[in-house]
């Protein structure tokens, strides 16, 4: 089980350190943003300045 891990952790290394050491790309400007509606009471209240904000 350990050697399949081994394995599969040499496969991904290098593309790990790959994308550490490239320079990052500014992301996109969002066009729209989804908003679930089953939201627990938790969840609104995290949401509520982010939906300020994007108003």
């Amino acid at each position: 089980m350990t050697e399949s891990r081994a394995a599969g952790r040499l496969r991904v290394l290098p593309r790990v350190l790959a994308s550490r050491l490239s320079p990052r790309r500014k992301p996109a400007q969002p066009k729209r943003v989804l908003i679930a509606h089953h939201l627990l009471l938790g969840d609104v209240v995290m949401l509520a300045p982010l939906l300020a904000k994007l108003r």
